[in-house]
């Protein structure tokens, strides 16, 4: 598995729905977080 920083918004999300352990709900709760975070930065 690569590096979840060097993942695009796609493979992260495919990585998400998959039935590996890693990355689990953490990392779905950073993703939105950051999109968040950059929305309301505009």
């Amino acid at each position: 598995m690569n590096k979840l920083g060097d993942l695009s918004c796609k493979e992260f999300l495919t990585e998400l729905a998959s039935a590996a352990p890693a990355p689990g709900g953490g990392g779905g709760a950073a993703m939105a977080g950051a999109l968040a975070a950059a929305l309301a930065s505009m």
